[in-house]
């Protein structure tokens, strides 16, 4: 395992690149480079990996746990290609915190002789203030919804929708089904009331509203993970850049009776970037 950190290697390394998927993070303006590069034959029943980085003016421990990760989730059918995460940390105190953990996973025996095959497992945690112990004058906020959708043409045309989950729930768990490719996983479904589906393959699109509460509060104190998916299907020789918008919701309630409901919703945008 090689790490590389800097502009320079950046640029030098990314001309070596520019011919195999990978992938680039733009969070919020943040500037970071990673690139993972596993090889197509395993050595020895393991795949060898280079990763060059770059982020702020240092070396983070985050990225090796990234290729730690990577390294070890590879298999005969898959391999993880970037995971890609994000916190509001306290950016929005007193109502709550949002984090990303997404994990683009590449199958190397998909069925299409020219396309590569993508999936995606998008699973975002929500947490209330008030379980932070954050206070706020005269309100406790509430965990509300997650709202979050996937535009994979947003400034491309390249990509093909093939599949997403879930479309409905039912009972304490939602069940994530792929056909293209077969993988199956599942999340808890406490605290969740509805999952509306706004997925359109037709412009391929994949999204979804969870409804975060109980049948007899607005809102839960309680941590929330949810982790719906999509899989997509794009030419190797094609680059571009897919636009994800996630929203967290939190709802006020106030101390005092009668004191009407407060909301406020987050909002992060990330451009995942693949050359």
């Amino acid at each position: 395992m090689v790490v590389s950190l800097g502009k320079a290697i950046h640029n030098q390394i990314n001309k070596v690149l520019s011919h195999i998927a990978t992938i680039t993070i733009d969070a919020n303006g943040t500037e970071l480079y990673v690139y993972k590069l596993i090889g197509k034959y395993p050595i020895n029943g393991r795949y060898p990996v280079l990763i060059a980085g770059y982020a702020g003016k240092g070396f983070t421990e985050e990225l090796l746990k990234d290729a730690v990760v990577a390294l070890n989730t590879a298999t005969n059918d898959r391999r993880v290609v970037a995971l890609i995460k994000w916190s509001s940390n306290a950016l929005w105190k007193p109502y709550g915190r949002l984090n990303v953990v997404h994990t683009v996973y590449k199958y190397l025996n998909d069925p299409w002789p020219d396309k590569d095959l993508y999936a995606v497992r998008c699973l975002t945690e929500i947490i209330s203030g008030s379980e932070l112990g954050w206070m706020d004058n005269g309100y406790t906020w509430f965990n509300d919804f997650i709202k979050s959708r996937y535009e994979l043409n947003y400034h491309t045309n390249i990509y093909d929708l093939v599949d997403y989950d879930p479309s409905s729930m039912s009972g304490g768990s939602v069940r994530v089904t792929l056909t293209f490719p077969s993988a199956t996983w599942s999340y808890s479904g406490n605290y969740i009331l509805s999952i509306d589906d706004d997925s359109d393959v037709g412009v391929s699109v994949a999204g979804w509203f969870h409804d975060i509460g109980t049948w007899y509060s607005p809102g839960v104190l309680n941590t929330v993970k949810v982790a719906p998916g999509f899989a997509y299907i794009v030419s190797p020789v094609e680059s571009g850049e897919q636009r994800w918008v996630i929203n967290g919701g939190w709802v006020g309630i106030g101390l005092n009776p009668g004191v009407p409901l407060k909301h406020f919703t987050g909002t992060v945008v990330i451009i995942v970037r693949f050359t």
